[in-house]
């Protein structure tokens, strides 16, 4: 079939190495599970699922089931992911360098808080994002 001793396609699915990060086995999975038919149609076939589950995850928090809630918030990553893969996106590869663009993004932020002579711990949400968007407008440079 697919590979060495699969018999079926949820074999393939199963065969996934459970140590490979998240986000690239969530991809790996659902590129195997496509093989066998089962996949959306389009990025935006994708997209709207996506809908959906964030759907879920909100009705699971508002309920205060923090259980549910977390499993729904798996359901939304791979969705998302599933997005990515439809887009042909490297789904691992693209969470990486937003993680670390933000984190760029944070440090930099910061530092510009307090050479404003703020405590951080007392920024409001709109003094955050001002710190924030400049500091995105400073690395575009």
């Amino acid at each position: 079939m697919t590979g060495k001793h699969q018999v079926t396609y949820a074999d393939s699915v199963n065969d996934v190495p459970k140590c490979f990060p998240a986000a690239m086995r969530a991809q790996k999975i659902g590129k195997r599970a496509a093989k066998a038919g089962l996949d959306f149609p389009s990025v935006e076939g994708a997209a709207e699922h996506l809908k959906t589950e964030l759907e879920e995850f909100f009705a699971a928090y508002k309920s205060g089931n923090s259980v549910e809630a977390e499993k729904e918030l798996g359901d939304v990553l791979f969705a998302a992911v599933n997005i990515g893969r439809k887009a042909g996106a490297d789904c691992e590869k693209a969470l990486k360098e937003s993680a670390e663009r933000f984190a760029k993004r944070f440090t930099l932020a910061e530092a510009l808080a307090l050479a404003d002579g703020k405590i951080v711990t007392e920024l409001s949400e709109n003094e955050w994002d001002e710190y924030y968007k400049l500091a995105k407008k400073e690395l575009q440079k």
